[in-house]
């Protein structure tokens, strides 16, 4: 992950507003084009510490950000959220999530790229499970070492 350095994603990581935190060091996005009925979501990088005072080792944060499913939607393709007729998995009906919120998705499937070094990923639209008002609140497969 050639950008985001270990200091960065721990900075990250323990801020105080992660969505800010993440938003200021990807910055303008506002040209990079998502395409399709894809999005792009800025994986969370996990606390590293535990509510118990254990400290995460690297490690373990470098594994989340494979295999973790939360995380900031940031660029949201043309199709995604839209029913086309075809070749869709369903229609898409209700509600549909916006760019600057926590997303959980289904990371079978999605695309690991880095976005100015921070680990980002390709995910499709209908792999979108929930929009989540507080992130800490998803289980990123670090969280059970939390309680």
């Amino acid at each position: 992950m050639a950008g985001a350095t270990e200091t960065t994603l721990r900075l990250i990581a323990e801020a105080t507003d992660q969505k800010q935190a993440i938003l200021d060091y990807v910055g303008d996005l506002s040209d990079y084009q998502v395409l399709g009925a894809r999005v792009l979501v800025a994986i969370k990088p996990p606390r590293r510490k535990t509510k118990g005072g254990i400290h995460l080792t690297d490690t373990n944060a470098s594994e989340s950000q494979w295999t973790g499913n939360m995380g900031l939607l940031l660029k949201i393709g043309p199709s995604a959220f839209k029913y086309s007729g075809s070749g869709q998995h369903y229609a898409w009906e209700g509600i549909k999530p916006e760019v600057g919120q926590w997303v959980e998705f289904d990371p079978i499937g999605a695309r690991g790229v880095g976005i100015r070094g921070l680990m980002c990923k390709y995910v499709d639209s209908w792999q979108i499970g929930a929009i989540v008002p507080d992130a800490e609140m998803v289980d990123d497969g670090t969280n059970n070492l939390l309680r």
